[in-house]
């Protein structure tokens, strides 16, 4: 079950380890999904964007906060990268994009597990994932 989640919460979300979430333009309707996950004992976050069926890697978020792309990119020139790029942007910056909504994907951006309780839900997060991300 798709969720709508404040943009505010957006960074700690997406930074998690796990997430999930689609970012759909309000005015057109056109919805793009993407996953970040965070390399085990490393502060690097790998950025895959959904072509067709198949996540594919576009990127990667660095220690500092900062968007790179890479030789092993998946087409560098997508929009997908393009309104990742962009998004990213503008949330490290703590602003809100115009017409855009962040939709997590109904589970836990930390851990990935389906969540069913209806806070849960509402968060993005499980009742021990939640603690933990906040503790960061």
């Amino acid at each position: 079950m798709k969720q709508k989640m404040e943009i505010t919460k957006a960074m700690l979300f997406m930074l998690a380890g796990k997430s999930t979430f689609t970012l759909k333009n309000v005015k057109s309707g056109n919805h793009l999904t993407y996953s970040v996950s965070k390399k085990e004992n490393k502060n690097i976050w790998f950025v895959k964007s959904k072509f067709g069926y198949d996540f594919k890697y576009i990127g990667y978020i660095n220690s500092r906060g900062l968007f790179s792309i890479t030789r092993k990119s998946w087409n560098t020139d997508s929009i997908n990268t393009a309104v990742f790029l962009s998004f990213f942007r503008y949330i490290k910056c703590n602003r809100t994009p115009n017409g855009l909504e962040l939709w997590h994907e109904g589970r836990c951006g930390r851990c990935g597990r389906k969540l069913t309780d209806p806070a849960s839900i509402e968060a993005g997060f499980g009742p021990e994932c939640i603690k933990l991300v906040q503790e960061k």
